[in-house]
């Protein structure tokens, strides 16, 4: 029987999946996605190919194992960071930074590019991350409008908008200042195609009544 790490199975199985997961991180960054096999994860992870089918029987299966742990702890970390922002303007810009800073460094390929990789099934639970991201924006931008600071009428369809600009690729060797640099161009952008005004001290200022 193997030995048992953690002090208990559960946490044993717990321990495994994260050293998995920590192997199949770092193949991601030497490889890419399409490179990688189930067998290329055990070998990383050190262990047999029967032991890691134990836990994941298919790459479908690791890919959402992996996105959904990766994306309850970038939403978690969302909510709190944003949470303490009382403007919903600059809690949006605050949602750019962080966003482009967890692609920048997010090796899994975008949805888009998962699509033809992926089973249905795995490609709609990958989806169903990008939506709690998007529900998270939803709610910053109907605040934002019903306080008076972005002066737009269609929710749903600036959405994709935003998220469009926010869907760079990162490298491994981009400079912190090129990755300054896209969030400082990214911010202005889309604060300018939302129509927030800025007042001379570069606070955000509510619409006059007239102009929403």
């Amino acid at each position: 029987m193997p030995k048992v790490i953690g002090g208990s199975i559960d946490a044993h199985r717990r321990l495994i999946r994260h050293r998995i997961f920590d192997a199949f991180s770092e193949l991601l960054r030497e490889r890419g996605y399409d490179a990688i096999t189930l067998a290329d994860v055990a070998a990383g992870a050190g262990m047999s190919r029967t032991t890691m089918y134990n836990y994941f029987p298919d790459k479908d299966a690791l890919v959402v194992a992996f996105a959904d742990e990766e994306a309850a702890r970038h939403v978690g970390e969302l909510r709190e960071q944003l949470g303490v922002i009382e403007n919903p303007v600059d809690r949006l810009r605050a949602f750019i930074a962080l966003q482009l800073r967890y692609v920048s460094s997010h090796q899994l390929p975008p949805a888009r590019a998962l699509k033809v990789a992926l089973s249905g099934p795995a490609y709609s639970r990958v989806l169903e991350h990008v939506g709690a991201v998007e529900q998270l924006l939803r709610d910053l931008l109907h605040e934002g409008i019903d306080q008076g600071y972005f002066p737009i009428d269609d929710v749903e369809a600036t959405i994709p908008l935003i998220t469009a600009c926010l869907d760079r690729g990162g490298s491994d060797d981009e400079r912190e200042s090129d990755l300054e640099d896209a969030i400082e161009v990214t911010d202005t952008f889309v604060l300018r195609a939302l129509g927030v005004r800025l007042g001379p001290n570069g606070r955000p200022r509510r619409q006059a009544r007239s102009a929403r």
